[in-house]
């Protein structure tokens, strides 16, 4: 199950799942709406199957705590969830987007040159953005050994 912070960013994970070719419902994706875990707690009662949890929060490396402090808000929740998660016995896995968000890391692709990216259509007649010279989509995620977004 991948968690995130907001809609839009479980809603982005699932259009860069489906562009890269990939069957995005195959997935569970969850969203808190902040940095709590109250959904993700209710989901794995509900499915006690689940037993891997990627958490998906915000790449905030321009936050600040109240005194101006630097501080990566959604990273450092990450970075606890999983220990947190770990200790519950889950395999756990943090994926960074290179950007603020999911959302960002989305709309960024289609800002790139149209000379450097293309639409073509699998053999299910579904579009899939081709896009040349990439960068990555998230940071390397600790974890896991492949992962469709990245790849």
């Amino acid at each position: 199950v991948y968690e995130f912070e907001a809609p839009i960013d479980a809603m982005s994970h699932a259009t860069l799942y489906k562009l890269r070719g990939y069957d995005w419902r195959k997935d569970y994706r969850i969203s808190e709406g902040c940095l709590s875990d109250r959904a993700l707690k209710r989901f794995l009662e509900e499915h006690p199957k689940v037993n891997e949890i990627v958490f998906c929060y915000d790449n905030d490396v321009d936050g600040k705590l109240a005194d101006g402090t630097p501080h990566n808000h959604g990273q450092v929740r990450a970075g606890e969830a999983k220990k947190h998660y770990q200790s519950l016995g889950y395999k756990v896995a943090i994926q960074t987007p290179t950007e603020k968000d999911f959302n960002k890391v989305l709309t960024s692709l289609y800002e790139q040159p149209r000379q450097q990216q293309s639409m073509t259509e699998d053999e299910e007649g579904e579009e899939r953005l081709e896009v040349e010279n990439e960068t990555g989509i998230c940071m390397p995620v600790a974890g896991l050994q492949f992962c469709p977004v990245c790849s």
